[in-house]
This record gives C-alpha cells, sequence and structure tokens, in this order.
C-alpha cells in the first residue's frame, strides 16, 4: 500500500451496548494493538445469519493510496466462459481477504480506533482500496491454468463448470487440491456441489440459460421512486447490473441518466416517472438469456419470459452465446 500525503485523524463513531461484544479484544491473529497516527472510524454492519461484522471505513486512507491496477474480471465476460456447461459447483473462500498478509512495516496504515483503543491488521481487512485487486491477482495466480476453462472466479467465489457431468468430480478435486496447497479453505456452509442451477454474481445460471435472483428482482420491484439525485444514482447503479436483461435499457433510463448530470436541478417529472416504472415492468418480467450453441451471427436475444409482443434484447457476443 503506497501513500502520498498525511491523511489525518477520524473520529471514532459510537457503538451501541449491542455492538459492544463484538468490539475486538487484541493481540490475536488478526490485529495488535498500535500507535498509528491514522486511525481510521469502524462500524458493524450484520450479515445474513444475524451476526455483526466488523467494517473499518478507510475513506481518508483510501483517497491518497495509489490504486493497483490489476483488472477486475467483468461479470457479463464470466458468465459467458460457463455458457456450454451442464453443471456446477460453487466455493466460498473461508476468511476472504484475510487469507492475505500485511506486508511487514505497513501494518500501521491499517489502523482503525475502537471504544476501547486503536488497532491495526496483520491481515488484509476488507475495506482497503487496493484489497479487491491484491485478491483477485492471488486467485488468477493459483488458478491461472484452469481460468475459463473449468474454473471462473471472482475474488473469494469460485465456480467450477463442466460440459459433461462425468468429467465434474475431477475438476472439483482439483480445485479443492490448489486451495490445499496454498494453505487456503472452503466454507462448506455456502458450498454447492454437483448443482443443475446456481446463483454466481447475482445471476442465476443454468444449463438453459441466465436469469435474474429473485431476490434482486423483488428489491426493484420494492424500490420507490427517487427523491433526490443520490437516490436515482443508486437506482440506476442497482439496475444497470441486469441492463442486459431489458430490450432497449439505454433509451428507456435516459430521462433518469439525465437527472443524474452535472448541474441539473433534481425535478422528478412524468417522463422520470414513467422510465421509473417501465424498468421495473421489464423487471418483472424475469427475462432469461437462453444459451443458443452456435448462433449463426453471433447475436444474442433476451427474450422476457413468459412472450409478450416486447422486443427482445441484442447483443453482440461472438459465435455461439445467449439468446
Amino acid at each position: 500500500m503506497l501513500l502520498c500525503i498525511d491523511p489525518g485523524l477520524s473520529a471514532a463513531y459510537p457503538v451501541s451496548s449491542a455492538t459492544v461484544t463484538y468490539i475486538p479484544r487484541p493481540p490475536g491473529p488478526l490485529h495488535r494493538p498500535s500507535k498509528s497516527p491514522i486511525a481510521s472510524p469502524c462500524f458493524f454492519v450484520k450479515k445474513k445469519d444475524g451476526s455483526l461484522r466488523l467494517v473499518t471505513y478507510y475513506r481518508k486512507i483510501n483517497n491518497i493510496t495509489i490504486p493497483d491496477q490489476f483488472p477486475m474480471p467483468l461479470q457479463v465476460e464470466l458468465v459467458d466462459q460457463v455458457k456450454n456447461a451442464k453443471i456446477y459447483s460453487k466455493l466460498d473462500l473461508r476468511w476472504g481477504f484475510n487469507n492475505i498478509g500485511i506486508k511487514e512495516g505497513d501494518e500501521w496504515k491499517t489502523a482503525f480506533r475502537t471504544a476501547y483503543g486503536i488497532y491495526e491488521y496483520l491481515v488484509m481487512p476488507f475495506g482497503l482500496k487496493n484489497a479487491p485487486a491484491v485478491l483477485q491477482r492471488m486467485m488468477n495466480d493459483i488458478f491461472r491454468h484452469l481460468l475459463g476453462v473449468t474454473v471462473v472466479v471472482y475474488m473469494d467465489d469460485i465456480l467450477i463448470f463442466s460440459e459433461k457431468e462425468e468429467d465434474h468430480a475431477e475438476h472439483v478435486k482439483e480445485v479443492l487440491k490448489i486451495l490445499r496447497e496454498n494453505n487456503l479453505y472452503a466454507k462448506l456452509s455456502k458450498c454447492e456441489f454437483f448443482d443443475k442451477k446456481v446463483i454466481f454474481l447475482g445471476l442465476v445460471i443454468t444449463p438453459e440459460g441466465i436469469s435474474m435472483e429473485e431476490e434482486k428482482i423483488k428489491a426493484i420491484m420494492e424500490w420507490g421512486a427517487p427523491r433526490k439525485i443520490k437516490e436515482v444514482q443508486a437506482f440506476l447503479g442497482f439496475v444497470n447490473f441486469y441492463k442486459r436483461f431489458i430490450a432497449e435499457f439505454s433509451k428507456i433510463a435516459r430521462p433518469l441518466h439525465d437527472l443524474t448530470k452535472k448541474d441539473t436541478r433534481f425535478e422528478w417529472s412524468q417522463e422520470c416517472q414513467q422510465a421509473f416504472e417501465e424498468i421495473k415492468k421489464r423487471v418483472s418480467q424475469d427475462p432469461v438469456l437462453v444459451m443458443s450453441p452456435g448462433y449463426p451471427t453471433g447475436v444474442t436475444l433476451g427474450i422476457p419470459l413468459p412472450l409478450p409482443s416486447l422486443p427482445a434484447v441484442r447483443e453482440e457476443v461472438g459465435k455461439g452465446g445467449w439468446s
């Protein structure tokens, strides 16, 4: 991690009595007491199982960190690599970012402030600007010969795929062997094996095609009309993830995008409301991109299911793609 200026001080965030027990009491394997002059504030977020995760708000230190230029994989590229698969297994890397140690002498840069004092990480924490790139580089390195062949990886999410069911067991064994050789482990409770349907990166993937995750559809359908520009940006950021499923998305969403332009006064017009409702309507139809092997022109068509009289989504992806 490289710094270019002094980030200044950050005040500690208040914590409730319910979260006090989750505050770390180093020393331990992850952090230790620190005298760092640049401790960042921390807070808690609730996990799916109801427990709390400590999150450090590294905004100030991230602002002065030189970015790691390692490229993160694109969702569309990863999904296209599994388009011919018939069976899947999904692994979740235990401890995620914490599998990577902080360079000796740089620990003070990760310091965080709590009600009980200042501590610094001995391993890479979630929240650092370059953490995703560093983790992705490590995962790409150890799975390099399998990437796009039987494995796709997005940070701590590993998807194993096979075109032939009889080959899948060997593919899974090979991935597990590589993890073990690198002292990495998967969290069994979050793993899925030998499935014909898997949720990966917010998409439902099957041999027949890909569709939107049900809870994401529900979240979009329950989204209230934005009341300020930041809420418009949040909505667009969320639905942009699924724009390949929505015919003429850019055209439909143009009134909303116009609202986010610099120096534009927020005014939620009838046109904006119509665009907002049309996007939700298209999402509610649960469109599916269906695999079409050897499609002669390399053009994909996204067809809403059930099949109303709506235009299809058109994408250029090379011979044999989603249609």
